[in-house]
């Protein structure tokens, strides 16, 4: 798509939040001028030549299926950053990082990895800072790091040099419409890339891609627990990918990963907040899913563990984090919105389970319940939109609590 076609037509940028403003700047470097269109005016996309999308804005509202059908052109951030990339003489190798969780710890991994490695990079897209705000600064960089959602990922015409994926559970069911949908969506940047890591310990990936050419990784150690700064098996899984992706793209493995050691754990993901009257705090409210849930209690395995678990209603199954937290004698607080349906099967097992209103009744309850030395663990296994603006907001709340 040539930008410059779109000069004296009807262009719209939907959706103004960091994206939708990175877009539109990009736009007007183009001599382009573009409406912006929010919630409350999304009917005016069917009367617009080219509407750039934020990701927020599911790909499956019946409008756009309309204004398609009227010749409306539909684009991202993403890809105008892919197309305009493709146009360069000199190009940074693009890399992608997505899956359902472990994307955001992935990709700035591989970032502080190359930067010890003496590479300058650029770390954005989902994680950071929009892919377009980097566009006009290419020339200075020798690796684009790039976070990529579902929602960044659904529409995808092109691709990015490599792309690795870190797992897939079942998520964002209501953007996608159903979890089958949303697998689909996920990979379309990693059948799109050039060169495909993928995960090979994950069922779905591995059901997915079983005929596909790709690079596995978890395939072979490239690393031990004692060369991460990183805690649990899941980060040692992130890291396996890190340094195939590393090995894919020529680099020495074994100096490379020596920088592993230093890097700092991003916020909200089993992070330690606090010490409070003989119990320690985790916040590790980036959990979404039950099996991001489990990771984090096998973290803290033998130990006398309170998990925080519930949130917003994505049709998820909890019967296996259920069974865990039965089995291991974990004792869990449920938090609305979920919590009603887990704190019914965990009685239901025989599981020790108290329900509370909110955050700051769970953490009075927790402080109670769990034995001196104890860890109490938010892991709340659901998304936070139903009480908070995003997973960061909870995780703040959880420990103003404390």
């Amino acid at each position: 798509m040539n930008l410059s076609d779109y000069k004296n037509k009807k262009v719209a940028v939907w959706g103004y939040g960091a994206e939708g403003k990175a877009n539109e700047a990009f736009l007007k470097s183009f001599g382009i001028s573009p409406i912006i269109i929010t919630e409350d005016d999304e009917g005016e996309v069917s009367d617009m030549d080219l509407v750039v999308k934020s990701p927020g804005v599911s790909l499956y509202k019946p409008i756009i299926k309309e204004a398609k059908a009227k010749g409306v052109k539909f684009t991202s951030g993403t890809e105008l950053f892919l197309e305009y990339v493709a146009g360069l003489d000199k190009k940074p190798i693009l890399v992608a990082v997505t899956g359902t969780k472990g994307k955001s710890t992935t990709a700035a991994l591989l970032a502080h990895v190359l930067k010890g490695e003496g590479k300058r990079v650029f770390l954005g897209g989902n994680f950071g800072e929009p892919l377009l705000c980097a566009a006009n600064d290419l020339v200075q960089y020798d690796f684009v790091v790039a976070e990529v959602s579902s929602y960044q990922a659904a529409d995808l015409e092109r691709g990015f040099d490599v792309a690795i994926l870190t797992n897939l559970y079942p998520e964002h069911f209501n953007w996608h419409g159903s979890h089958e949908r949303y697998f689909k969506d996920k990979c379309n940047v990693i059948f799109k890339s050039s060169v495909k890591i993928v995960n090979k310990k994950d069922a779905k990936t591995g059901e997915i891609f079983a005929k596909e050419k790709v690079v596995f990784f978890n395939d072979e150690n490239l690393c031990e627990a004692g060369d991460l700064s990183l805690k649990g098996e899941h980060n040692l899984s992130n890291a396996n990918a890190v340094l195939t992706c590393l090995k894919a793209l020529s680099f020495d493995v074994e100096r490379a990963k020596k920088h592993l050691g230093t890097f700092e754990p991003l916020p909200h993901r089993l992070q330690e907040v606090g010490e409070r009257d003989g119990l320690i705090f985790i916040d590790d409210s980036i959990s979404t899913t039950p099996e991001t849930a489990i990771a984090a209690l096998k973290v803290f395995g033998g130990r006398e563990v309170t998990l925080l678990v519930g949130g917003f209603e994505r049709q998820q199954n909890y019967t296996e984090l259920c069974k865990y937290i039965k089995e291991h004698k974990v004792r869990a607080v449920t938090l609305p919105s979920t919590g009603a349906r887990i704190y019914k099967e965990l009685t239901a097992l025989g599981a020790m389970a108290a329900a509370a209103k909110n955050m700051r009744e769970a953490v009075e309850i927790a402080k109670e319940i769990t034995p001196k030395k104890g860890v109490v663990l938010l892991s709340p296994a659901a998304p936070s939109y139903d009480f908070y603006k995003n997973f960061e907001e909870r995780g703040k709340v959880f420990k103003s609590c404390i």
